[in-house]
């Protein structure tokens, strides 16, 4: 990953806080307890996939203690597309064999991670996807494009694009 990718993934995620909280400047988003999560991510991200390991160890302790203080797991080896949003930085957990696409929203509690028996491989998140509180995704699945994960929801089998998801067992509606 280059430096430019890492400016390009950060204004995005700029850009997207600042679409949904409406904003007026980008300086609000250093008070934003979500934003700062997200920062800290993409540049301990680029750090790991960088010749640069010197800076890994400071950004990557700040990134726990910050984690820790707004009980979120994220690793920072997770692969996430650009303009993720959190909306509000309370119980997201998401594992480092997972792989998240473009323009995805997760609200709290949101869980995203492989199962038990098999730590290996993750799920698969499509591009605008919205997982909202509560939701579940774990096993090796994949989740298309254009889908709404309703609240509460688990997911353990693949769902289709341009669908919405609600409940347990999964009843999925396609969106038209």
């Amino acid at each position: 990953m280059k430096f430019k990718e890492l400016i390009c993934l950060i204004r995005s995620d700029i850009y997207k806080y600042k679409q949904k909280k409406e904003l007026k400047n980008s300086l609000s988003l250093l008070f934003n307890k979500s934003f700062i999560v997200v920062f800290l991510y993409r540049v301990c991200h680029y750090l790991y996939k960088s010749e640069n390991k010197i800076l890994l160890f400071p950004f990557v302790s700040l990134f726990r203690i910050v984690k820790e203080r707004r009980y979120i797991d994220i690793s920072y080896k997770t692969s996430i597309g650009e303009a993720l949003y959190i909306d509000f930085a309370f119980g997201i957990a998401l594992n480092e064999f997972i792989k998240i696409g473009n323009n995805v929203e997760l609200y709290q509690c949101t869980t995203i991670g492989a199962s038990g028996r098999d730590k290996s491989y993750g799920p698969e998140i499509g591009d605008n996807v919205i997982l909202k509180p509560g939701s579940v995704v774990i096993g090796h699945c994949k989740v298309g494009n254009n889908v709404i994960v309703e609240a509460n929801s688990v997911i353990t089998k693949d769902i289709p694009d341009d669908s919405t998801v609600i409940g347990i067992p999964n009843i999925i509606s396609t969106n038209v």
